[in-house]
């Protein structure tokens, strides 16, 4: 059993408490008083870090934290970013791969690669806030790269569109597929299942905008007490949800054996 240690927490207790999320809250939102409590957040997602990422890494995924350590999790602290409405742990590609996409997206070299923007790139996540933890496939529209690598990818190739519609097929009812920002409450209206057909996924595809339009793909626990997310199963279900999610991460992900932005 994969079992993030935190504190006095036992197996069967719920791993993020209603405290938890409360955190997030709209009267909490923008006070540095609650600062340590959205710290206790972070430890808790470092702790779950440090149990699931060895065992990405065995099963030999191509998904990394970033570099800097202190960038693992997303803000905990009020100042540069005034309101935290949400916090993330967060995977993406590699530090060179980083690099390499984001001079071909003629995004200026910075000082510090500390600070590269998860933004920018298709991650896969943990996510909490006031009522949801979710486990999620997420292009925004920064990422806009990857977006216009699925979009044609799915739009002009029979044989990959065959592709991405089993994926989805595998994916079923469990699985949200939506388009809202993290700036807008969940739409959990349409189900993986419901694109896994090739009509409505076209469909879908020509309303898609690569750098205006959003893509996530997961599940939303509603739940605090949920079974799946007490301390002694979470990171199982986080691992296995994640093995679901990877293929079609890997499906959109740029790189020069996956380059469907250029082919003729």
């Amino acid at each position: 059993m994969l079992l993030p240690k935190f504190r006095d927490l036992q197996p069967n207790d719920p791993f993020f408490s209603p405290d938890d999320y409360a955190v997030f809250s709209e009267d909490k939102v923008a006070s540095s008083r609650f600062d340590k409590q959205r710290q206790r957040v972070r430890d808790k997602f470092l702790a779950i870090h440090d149990v699931v990422y060895p065992e990405m890494k065995r099963r030999g995924w191509d998904l990394h934290p970033h570099w800097h350590a202190p960038n693992i999790v997303s803000t905990w602290y009020i100042g540069r970013i005034e309101q935290i409405w949400f916090m993330k742990l967060r995977y993406l590609r590699s530090r060179s791969q980083v690099k390499a996409v984001e001079q071909m997206m003629g995004i200026p070299k910075p000082l510090d690669y500390t600070e590269t923007q998860y933004t920018k790139h298709p991650m896969i996540d943990i996510r909490i806030d006031s009522q949801y933890l979710a486990i999620e496939l997420l292009v925004t529209e920064w990422a806009w790269w990857d977006a216009q690598n699925l979009k044609r990818k799915v739009e002009q190739y029979v044989a990959e569109r065959g592709e991405f519609v089993q994926l989805l097929r595998t994916l079923g009812n469990d699985y949200i597929f939506g388009g809202w920002p993290d700036s807008r409450k969940p739409e959990l209206i349409t189900t993986a299942a419901d694109l896994a057909d090739e009509e409505k996924l076209l469909n879908w595809l020509a309303g898609f905008d690569p750098g205006v339009n959003w893509l996530r793909l997961g599940i939303w626990y509603d739940d605090p007490a949920d079974f799946r997310l007490t301390t002694g199963r979470i990171a199982e279900e986080i691992l296995h949800r994640f093995a679901q999610l990877y293929p079609v991460y890997q499906f959109l992900l740029w790189n020069p054996d996956n380059n469907f932005r250029q082919r003729c």
